[in-house]
Parts: structure tokens; C-alpha cells; sequence
């Protein structure tokens, strides 16, 4: 439990506590269903006049918040793992029922559209666990600051998650959607993912105001090259809040010298030069989005979140980019020949999304759809029936 320390100063710091069910004043209700994860148990807690003692107390008084956001970090990366194991699961279900279920004379593992959705599921997954390797790596290496890459990573493995299920039910067809098949209970199950440890919503908006928070306290001393930046694939982009978008704030007449990657194989070349480009694009548009709006960017969170996104697939880019560069080395470029097909797909594939992303900052129709959203508030259902 955490509560507010410290005597009666509403802005009092928030502490930890174990409280245990037998502790006089605790109560817990029925067991309740949900949709999926049925075999964990959920219950309401009720306190009444519980009093705690002080030995209850976890960690230090007054930096409870650091404890959650231990606790959360742990979880946030835990969810990743999950969903890269649920999704080699699927993958493999997919595959067989592709192979075995025949229609038009031959398998349908042969159509393209079926190649698609297995060949995307493979991409997914492979960044899922590269990010979750990367953020593993992190913390055994003692870095005190992850929270965002955990983030990162739960934002990024819930919805690839969820796509690789969706499609796996979709290669399944009609017996996809029977209980007689493992499909539909992954869909239920996987559902959560995208809401506990922080629902991705929430998530997106703290990824992006914790990088621009670290950004916005360097506006006035910013006002060099990105130079230093991309030395380490890992450490200049790797720990978001702390190295890449805090030098890479104010990029405004930047030049090319320096902001290259010196460890990546030659091979890998390409993937990087674009992945240099389009992070000085972000830092960038940081700046612009920053300027325009001030400390009120709080409160805008269209663009918060278009930000969010491109941190995403860029700290995903990177993650790959250091996967697939162990691969060459240890497999040579042939021997790793599938997994450069990965890091071009991704790469593509993310390419298309920050563009499309970057346009919209300025070019959107944010005002529209929150106009509308205030009209179905008011009306409390859709305003246009054609009867």
C-alpha cells in the first residue's frame, strides 16, 4: 500500500507500506470475473481504521514513489516478455494451421495475403524481444533511470501482441473464433496487456513529457550539433531521457559531421543514416512542439502522443538495429541474411509511420475530432440516424 507521510501537509511525500490480510481492519471481496486472465485472481480491498507498524514500512519514509516506479518498471518489462512468448505461441499455431488447412488445391500458407500476416507476426515478435533484451540489459548493468524504455517496451509488446493474435484467430477463420480452438482464450488474455502496469494511453503521455521534460530544462544551453550522440548505438539512444533527446533537443541547423554510428556493422549502414535523419527530425519537432506550446504541453495530448509514437519506433529501431548487428558478426551477413530482411522490413515500415507522424503535427484534424467528441458527450450517443 502507499499513502501520504509526513503529518497534514496535503503535499506530504507518498511512502510504502506491506499490509497483509490479517491485519485487523482488512477485508477483501468475492472473487470477480473478468474477461481473461481468469486463473488470477482479482478481489476488491477494503480498509477500516487499519493501523500499520512502523517495522511495515518498505524502504525509506517519504520515497514511495521510487518503490512503485520499481515495481513498475519491473512489471511494464515483465509484460514484454509475456507477450514475446505469447506471440512465438501463436506464431507457431499459425504456422501448422496455414500448412495443414487446404483450400483451391493447395495449403494456405501459400497465398500471399496469409505470408503477410505470418511474415509481419515474425517482425513483431523479433523487435519485441530485441527490446526486451535491450531493457533487461539496462538493468543488469545497474542503469538507475529506465523507466521510459520499460515503457517503451510495454507500449511496444502489448499491441504487437495483440496484432499477432488478431491475425492468428484471422489465419484460423471460423475456428478461430470457437472455444474448441486456443485462439479466442488469447484474445481475452491478451487484452489486459494493453491496460495494467499503466494503460498505453497513459504510458505514451509519460513516455514523451519525461523525454521533453529532460529537453525543456536544456532549451537555453542548447545550442550545438548532435555530435557524440550516435558514438554507442546502445548508450547514445538507448536510455531515452538521459542521453538521446536531451543532446539532440535544439537541432536546428545541424550538420551531418559527427552524427554517424561507428560500431554497427558496414553492412547496417543504411538502416542508420535513416535512423540518424529521422531522430534529428524528432528532436526537431520536439523543439518546434516545445516552443509552440510551452509548459501547456501538458495538456496536448494529440501531440504528445505523435511524439510518443516516433520515440517508440526509433528506440525499437535502435534495439534491432544492435540485435541484428550481433547477428552478423556472430553468423556472418549471409548466415543472418532473414534477419537483415527484419531490420529492412522494420525499418521501412517505421520510416512510413514517423513521416506520416511528422506531417500531422502541423497538418491534422485534431480540432474536428474533438468537436465531435464533445457532440456525442452532449448527445450521449450518435447524432445521425438514417431512420
Amino acid at each position: 500500500m502507499f499513502a501520504k507521510t509526513g503529518g497534514v501537509d496535503e503535499r506530504g511525500k507518498l511512502s510504502a507500506f506491506i499490509v497483509t490480510r490479517d491485519m485487523a481492519g482488512v477485508s477483501t471481496g468475492p472473487h470477480e470475473m473478468k474477461m481473461g486472465i481468469r486463473a488470477s485472481s482479482t478481489t476488491t480491498v477494503t480498509l477500516e481504521n487499519v493501523r500499520v507498524p512502523a517495522k511495515n514500512l518498505l524502504g525509506e519514509e517519504g520515497k514511495g514513489f521510487k518503490v512503485a516506479m520499481n515495481i513498475l518498471n519491473s512489471g511494464r518489462t515483465g509484460l514484454g516478455g509475456g507477450s514475446v512468448g505469447g506471440m512465438k505461441r501463436i506464431i507457431s499455431l499459425a504456422t501448422q494451421q496455414a500448412k495443414g488447412r487446404v483450400q483451391f488445391g493447395k495449403p494456405i500458407s501459400e497465398f500471399g495475403l496469409i505470408k503477410q500476416k505470418v511474415g509481419q507476426m515474425v517482425v513483431d515478435c523479433y523487435a519485441t524481444e530485441a527490446v526486451v533484451s535491450m531493457v533487461a540489459s539496462l538493468t543488469d548493468r545497474g542503469f538507475g533511470e529506465y523507466q521510459v524504455e520499460a515503457a517503451i517496451s510495454k507500449v511496444f509488446a502489448s499491441e504487437c501482441l495483440w496484432r499477432t493474435v488478431d491475425e492468428g484467430l484471422q489465419i484460423a477463420a471460423g475456428n478461430g473464433y470457437m472455444a474448441e480452438y486456443p485462439y479466442e482464450r488469447a484474445m481475452r488474455d491478451s487484452r489486459i496487456n494493453r491496460i495494467f502496469e499503466g494503460t498505453n494511453d497513459v504510458l505514451r503521455l509519460f513516455i514523451a513529457l519525461t523525454a521533453m521534460n529532460d529537453v525543456g530544462q536544456e532549451l537555453r544551453e542548447l545550442a550545438g550539433s548532435l555530435k557524440g550522440v550516435f558514438n554507442d548505438p546502445i548508450k547514445g539512444f538507448g536510455v531515452i531521457s538521459e542521453a538521446a533527446l536531451r543532446r539532440a533537443a535544439l537541432a536546428t541547423g545541424i550538420k551531418r559531421e559527427g552524427t554517424s554510428f561507428t560500431k554497427l556493422h558496414v553492412s547496417l549502414t543504411p538502416v542508420a543514416a535513416m535512423f540518424e535523419e529521422q531522430t534529428r527530425d524528432l528532436a526537431t519537432a520536439t523543439d518546434r512542439i516545445l516552443r509552440k506550446h510551452g509548459r501547456a504541453i501538458i495538456d496536448k495530448q494529440f501531440a504528445t502522443r505523435r511524439l510518443a509514437d516516433i520515440m517508440i519506433d526509433l528506440f525499437v529501431l535502435s534495439c534491432v538495429m544492435s540485435r541484428v548487428d550481433a547477428a552478423v558478426r556472430s553468423k556472418g551477413e549471409e548466415g543472418a541474411k532473414a534477419e537483415r530482411d527484419i531490420l529492412t522490413t522494420f525499418a521501412g515500415q517505421a520510416r512510413r509511420r514517423i513521416k506520416t507522424t511528422m506531417a500531422e503535427i502541423d497538418d491534422n484534424e485534431d480540432e474536428s475530432i474533438k468537436a465531435l467528441a464533445d457532440n456525442a458527450f452532449e448527445l450521449e450517443k450518435f447524432g445521425w440516424d438514417t431512420l
